[in-house]
């Protein structure tokens, strides 16, 4: 990749910058302001250090106006390995992002999604914007990126056979039959360590992204809202899943795919038995480059854009209709899929009822090396965060102690013992929806031409064959 001198017009006006510590009540305070008021993130500095606070560093990119030292934009950033290693690729996803309707120049937004490819100190091999709004970036992306890809996840699932479903709406129920051959058992990891005693990390490198230890602990063992489940088929692959309950019914959503992603298909026997093991009406799926020959010999089916069959995506609250997840991205060969960046996270939570379920301190506090595996076992053995037993799906079902973390805020000070109610959790009353829809510009109303801004020099195709553009925010708060 080939990056371009950064527009020095910015500059004059604006300090672009990663933020600090002391920056997060400033971050808040412009989010609450500007996106919405309820938001986790603007009411819950617990779990916006959770999301982007690694020891003395935030990830967060910041435009600060000169004239008044406040925040005109800001993005979040998810770093999925750390690139501290020489053998370890750097790969990375975007999270929320806003621009203040009184910036100074327009299109300080796409500026800033410019800079954070060269912001972070390490050559970035990828970079995923999961639930980027289509009539908005899609045009900026294609003109300005000329390097990244633009598109709609695909989305696959596998019901049950079920003479009512309370969550899906089903017109037309199909059921394939499952390739029989060369199938293997799924193994639910108790823990952080035990995957990795399992799991090929060094293998699971070559793909793109790869997500460290470090970010796998975080994100998904240590979560303190959602519980996870990690199922490992042999020593290639791990699927991340999360239970969902709504109206008397549970699904189970495959959030995530870790390792060797065309191993998937091995998998369908043990799937199907987990789902009715659980009486789940199905198991749903959104991804990006996986094989869909793969897919099918799983037993999964595609939804399409224009399906009769509702597959929901929305639960807080429930909404019976079709989700579409765009994207854009920069990578070869990358795979995607819903946890990526910050679509699978709470959005507006009651925040008098926000629990941790792990009696743990925040990994996210500490600046804990994605390679620094004897510490984390250390942790490991001396915490009762994840206590199930192991064994194979045909016998396993998590019997996690969910108890609050022993020194959180007073904010914090109910604690949800079971995440299988999560779902009933106070929400903001409507999905989360953000008060416009083309984040990047500014509430003038610029046009998408800049040959309509003559001053701004790095704006024409030419100059900025590397710039990406981020609005995944519009979907990826509507919580699932």
């Amino acid at each position: 990749m080939n990056f371009k001198r950064a527009n020095t017009k910015f500059d004059e006006l604006y300090e672009i910058r990663l933020a600090t510590p002391n920056d997060i009540d400033n971050i808040m305070a412009f989010l609450k302001e500007y996106w919405d008021k309820n938001h986790i993130l603007a009411v819950n500095r617990d779990f916006f250090e959770y999301e982007f606070r690694v020891g003395d560093k935030v990830n967060y990119i910041l435009a600060v106006n000169r004239q008044t030292g406040k925040i005109d934009a800001c993005e979040g950033i998810y770093i999925y390995s750390k690139g501290d290693d020489e053998t370890e690729p750097f790969d990375m996803a975007g999270g929320m992002f806003r621009t203040s309707p009184h910036a100074l120049l327009p299109f300080l937004g796409l500026e800033i999604l410019y800079r954070k490819r060269f912001m972070m100190g390490v050559k970035m091999r990828s970079y995923i914007g999961i639930g980027a709004k289509k009539d908005t970036t899609y045009v900026l992306t294609k003109k300005y990126f000329k390097d990244d890809m633009v598109g709609r996840l695909d989305h696959f699932y596998r019901l049950n056979d079920k003479k009512e479903y309370k969550i899906a709406r089903i017109t037309h129920k199909t059921i394939l039959d499952i390739d029989s051959k060369d199938q293997a058992e799924l193994v639910l990891f108790r823990d952080f360590k035990q995957m990795y005693e399992v799991f090929d990390n060094e293998s699971f490198k070559k793909h793109n992204p790869y997500k460290s230890p470090w970010y796998i602990n975080k994100r998904y063992f240590n979560n303190p809202v959602f519980t996870y489940k990690l199922y490992g088929l042999e020593s290639s692959l791990v699927l991340v899943c999360r239970e969902v309950a709504y109206n008397g019914a549970r699904v189970l959503r495959i959030v995530d795919i870790l390792g060797d992603r065309e191993q998937f298909h091995r998998a369908g026997e043990a799937l199907d038995r987990l789902m009715k093991q659980n009486d789940y009406e199905y198991i749903d799926l959104y991804q990006k480059n996986m094989d869909r020959e793969g897919l099918k010999k799983a037993g999964f089916i595609e939804r399409l854009e224009d399906d009769v069959n509702i597959i929901p995506s929305w639960f807080s609250p429930y909404a019976a209709k079709n989700i579409e997840i765009y994207y854009h991205a920069y990578g070869e060969n990358l795979y995607m899929f819903k946890a990526d960046g910050d679509m699978d996270r709470p959005c507006s939570v009651d925040v008098e009822n926000l629990g941790y379920r792990c009696v743990k301190q925040l990994d996210s506090i500490r600046d804990i090396s994605p390679f620094s595996k004897a510490q984390y076992d250390k942790d490991i053995e001396s915490s009762n965060c994840h206590t199930e037993p192991l064994g194979e799906v045909s016998n396993v079902e998590s019997q996690q102690d969910f108890s609050s973390m022993a020194h959180t805020k007073q904010a914090l000070a109910h604690t949800y013992k079971n995440d299988k109610d999560l779902d009933s959790i106070k929400m903001h009353p409507k999905p989360c929806t953000h008060p416009d829809s083309a984040e990047i510009l500014d509430s003038k109303n610029y046009a998408l031409n800049p040959a309509a801004h003559p001053n701004l020099e790095n704006l024409d195709s030419k100059n900025h064959t590397a710039y990406t553009s981020t609005t995944q925010n519009q979907n990826s708060t509507k919580e699932s």
